[in-house]
């Protein structure tokens, strides 16, 4: 499972205005998602973050109320364009990506948590990565957060 945000936008407003006084941002119609996710990452542990945000018109309600989870939209998580790994290290940093994120390929820019990735997949990517004899740790999956970046601290960390 991955973890999705679902928005709906308030009525009347022309925008995002952060911080109206109780740390509440006001989503207005013309919200972008990146905007969301940068008002999100001040507030939230990274892991929190939604892979995916979907505005939606209102939330659907079950008969006595509650939130229809069945009935929201199915998210879409997106992958970069694809540019394939270059180097060995970061084939298999793909591999690992891919297997946790059940995915058919990764490529080197593309972002685990954009793609769904959460805390629990981050610790397979790193136990998969560790058991080829390669040290990397949960925190550098979640920090780097593309192939391309991890292997590049990793290669930092170890140029041997």
């Amino acid at each position: 499972q991955h973890l999705a945000g679902f928005v709906v936008p308030a009525a009347g407003t022309g925008g995002a205005q952060p911080d109206g006084g109780a740390g509440q941002l006001t989503l207005g119609p013309s919200l972008g998602a990146a905007e969301l996710r940068a008002y999100l990452a001040r507030r939230l542990p990274e892991g929190l973050i939604p892979g995916t945000i979907t505005v939606i018109d209102e939330m659907p309600r079950t008969p006595n109320g509650k939130t229809d989870r069945a009935a929201l939209p199915r998210p879409r998580f997106r992958q970069a364009h694809y540019t394939p790994p270059r180097t060995p290290l970061e084939e298999l940093l793909a591999e690992s990506f891919a297997e946790a994120l059940s995915l058919a390929r990764v490529g080197i820019d593309d972002d685990f948590l954009s793609l769904g990735g959460d805390s629990i997949q981050a610790m397979r990517v790193a136990s998969r990565v560790r058991a080829r004899a390669v040290e990397v740790s949960f925190r550098q999956v979640f920090e780097s957060r593309t192939v391309a970046a991890l292997a590049a601290a990793i290669t930092a960390a170890h140029p041997d």
